[in-house]
């Protein structure tokens, strides 16, 4: 649910940053550039609403502090409280350590999260949302088709002049007060009946205008920016973007009508349009498209009519620079997924392996850690886990190990940093060397010693001492132990000074 949420405001985000841009760049194009151009940059924007791909673009983030080096002291403290752990066997870094957690003591997942809930009132409002306009238009669709009549023998004669398709059907009704198109797969289009009939030029304008429509499937267009504003019903730029589009869409349709006309016909057409705009309209659905609907726009119609002229050269050029910039800014979208950071700077052989941790501790999948001990990453203990990871030349071959490991988050009594895994490299590829868990323990001394402490509650407990070497099966050389009860309890503080000579080691943490 939170990928869902996560794409869909990306989609969002990209989709409104591109509307402005769109915007940004109107006044560029003034009215030197065909109304045609405005109106299907729009389409590029609207796809970038509704495909979750392309090429991907992170916003600034500020510096975090985590991010930098710091430094921590790979000490032990004091391991008295360790007194009431439950008993469990001895183990040894070359023995693989595996942590039973009872199945009854992991908590259940939420029956609902606030992801899960936040993809359902989405869901539902866009669903609904979409409904309601299909519900509007099947609703009106039916009305006007079941008033359907021919059309007058004068329309009809000038609708054949002008359609050499004949896909399109011409007919009248008088649940209509202006011409219309209607229907995507049975396309017709309604004349008004009754009521002051349109002088011939005025009505062959007319029908230019319903079939550039057609021709421009300026229906479909319109179903698109409505599945557009339902998937993105809280985004109010979308439904702003909506009603400039239908604007844009009538001024293109406007342009290419009096293209062919005359300067005295375009103002017979633009006097038709103030004549059926006085009339007293009926709604019609959005998806619907009337010749004149809205009076707010028929002052931007009226001044688009009296100041056409045809585009130049120059205007065409123009037109198909912003084209191309506006379609290459719709091929990227905002990254809103956090990045790894580990990828930029470090070591190279285990670039792959850094990147790997870190997302899998970004994208908060405890199974997907590689080869990191289950009481570290998993959610049985309810603790909230920091972990990084350093480099150091363990066995002095000039070639780094990398060190994994618990970086100053609490644990029981466990809160200063452990290392439970080391990596180097065989062959030219990590490989994981030593390994530990919460009561197999690692530190690092100054001359590269590893000091290890290994429990198994009050009763029993051994720390050992180790020099790092590749070149031995199971990577370690013993070099010291010492055990309680088997050693008494002067072990105990041999075993703590050992410990307490953990090295501070810098190291980069990964993100929370």
């Amino acid at each position: 649910m939170k990928e869902v949420l996560l794409t869909l405001l990306s989609l969002t985000l990209s989709g409104s940053l591109l509307c402005v841009l769109v915007l940004l760049l109107r006044p560029v194009m003034g009215n030197r550039v065909p109304r045609a151009v405005s109106y299907y940059l729009w389409l590029a924007v609207l796809l970038r609403f509704l495909i979750p791909f392309g090429y991907g673009i992170t916003l600034p983030q500020p510096p975090q502090p985590t991010q930098e080096m710091v430094r921590q002291e790979t000490v032990l403290p004091d391991r008295q409280d360790q007194t009431h752990t439950q008993a469990a066997p001895i183990t040894t870094p070359l023995e693989p350590a595996t942590v039973e957690q009872p199945e009854a003591a992991q908590p259940s997942a939420p029956v609902l999260t606030l992801p899960g809930v936040l993809v359902f009132l989405w869901l539902a409002m866009a669903a609904g949302f979409f409904l309601w306009h299909i519900a509007a238009y099947a609703r009106f669709s039916r009305r006007v088709r079941a008033s359907l009549a021919p059309p007058t023998a004068e329309a009809l004669a000038l609708f054949e002049a002008l359609d050499h398709s004949r896909r399109i059907r011409l007919a009248q009704s008088g649940q209509v007060d202006a011409p219309m198109l209607l229907g995507v797969f049975r396309p017709v289009i309604v004349l008004p009946q009754g009521g002051p009939s349109l002088p011939p030029q005025a009505l062959a304008a007319a029908l230019r205008h319903e079939l550039t429509h057609a021709r421009r499937w300026d229906i479909c267009y319109k179903w698109l920016v409505v599945l557009v504003a339902s998937l993105h019903w809280f985004n109010p730029l979308v439904h702003w973007m909506g009603r400039r589009i239908a604007l844009d869409c009538e001024l293109s349709c406007d342009q290419a009508v009096v293209r062919a006309l005359k300067p005295e016909q375009r103002m017979a057409y633009g006097d038709m349009l103030l004549l059926l705009a006085a009339r007293p309209g009926r709604a019609s659905p959005w998806m619907a498209a009337p010749l004149c609907q809205e009076g707010k726009r028929l002052k931007a119609r009226l001044l688009g009519i009296k100041g056409y002229r045809r585009p130049g050269k120059g205007a065409v050029c123009l037109a198909l620079v912003l084209g191309l910039a506006v379609t290459c800014c719709a091929c990227t979208v905002v990254d809103l997924e956090p990045q790894p950071r580990a990828a930029a700077g470090e070591f190279a052989p285990y670039q792959p392996l850094l990147i790997e941790y870190e997302l899998a501790f970004l994208q908060q999948q405890p199974d997907a850690y590689p080869d990191l001990v289950s009481a570290v990453i998993s959610p049985y203990w309810g603790q909230d886990h920091q972990i990084g990871y350093a480099r150091r030349d363990l066995d002095g071959d000039g070639s780094e190990e990398l060190l994994l490991g618990w970086v100053g988050n609490e644990f029981w009594n466990l809160d200063q940093g452990y290392v439970f895994a080391i990596y180097t490299l065989v062959d030219g590829q990590p490989v994981l060397a030593v390994e530990g868990w919460e009561r197999s323990l690692y530190v690092v001394s100054e001359d590269n010693i590893l000091c290890h402490c290994g429990s198994s509650g009050a009763g029993r407990t051994e720390w050992k001492q180790y020099r790092f070497d590749p070149s031995v099966e199971g990577f370690l050389v013993e070099l010291d132990h010492v055990s309680v009860p088997e050693n008494g309890e002067g072990a105990v503080a041999i075993g703590e000074g050992w410990m307490a000579s953990g090295v501070s080691l810098p190291y980069t943490h990964f993100p929370d």
